[in-house]
């Protein structure tokens, strides 16, 4: 496929998968949540934004969120700011184990861009290549580096007394993310967690027994999973136990 049959072939690929998981597994989620979170003005962390999807879900279903999301990708940020949310604060950097920088993988696909290398030998990459028309090795089209900070830091700075919900999307760094969360002694006030399990995704670093262990030692139950659309991977939502 050429470049620039690719350059209109992939956003169309984007949207449609957008759409898709807007029809399906949005639908269930939001259910889900309407059911459990009393509040009509929730406040929500966003790690893993990409272009807005979870910032309209909930402005969608909730009267008057409060929304903090973050996103390393530098394109992505700029198009967030553009939107001008209304209660929502962009965070322009990533989140991670501990404060620095490192290199950034921009994919083909940005939904799947990642701080995390993967091994391109699972079937879902095979098959993310064939569908966007590249080659294996074209699926990461940069390596930039990259901010990163610990959550734990970012939300002493911010001030916030409680959280109703974090969800955590960064493609295979999401156990990074909760150790910077988590690395404290202060207890923090966050009633869920929703991560993406990579079933099929063959990242080099990533151990859900390890995120599921630390989850478990701050106190977090499974309480629900939700499908995605395609592939085999899946939402899992835990919840803080009283």
């Amino acid at each position: 496929m050429s470049r620039i049959i690719q350059m209109v072939w992939i956003p169309f690929v984007k949207f449609g998968i957008v759409l898709l998981e807007r029809l399906t597994f949005e639908r269930r989620l939001a259910k889900h949540l309407k059911s459990v979170i009393s509040t009509e003005a929730p406040v929500v962390l966003d790690v893993g934004a990409n272009t807005g999807q979870t910032i309209l879900l909930w402005k969608k279903h909730f009267n008057r969120p409060t929304v903090h999301s973050f996103e390393a990708n530098p394109a992505l940020v700029r198009i967030l700011k553009n939107k001008n949310f209304q209660d929502v604060t962009i965070h322009g950097f990533g989140l991670s184990s501990k404060n620095g920088t490192m290199p950034f993988h921009v994919n083909a696909l940005d939904l799947t861009s990642s701080f995390e290398a993967t091994d391109g030998l699972s079937a879902y990459e095979k098959m993310k290549a064939r569908f966007l028309g590249v080659q294996l090795n074209q699926l990461v089209q940069e390596v930039i580096t990259l901010p990163f900070r610990k959550l734990a830091d970012v939300l002493n700075e911010i001030g916030l007394e409680r959280i109703d919900f974090l969800k955590i999307d960064v493609e295979g760094h999401e156990y990074q993310v909760l150790q910077g969360l988590f690395y404290g002694s202060k207890k923090l006030n966050i009633t869920r967690v929703q991560l993406e399990s990579h079933s099929d995704v063959t990242f080099r670093t990533q151990d859900q027994l390890q995120i599921e262990k630390l989850l478990g030692d701050e106190g977090y139950g499974e309480e629900v999973r939700f499908k995605h659309a395609f592939g085999s991977f899946e939402d899992v939502i835990y919840k803080l136990q009283s």
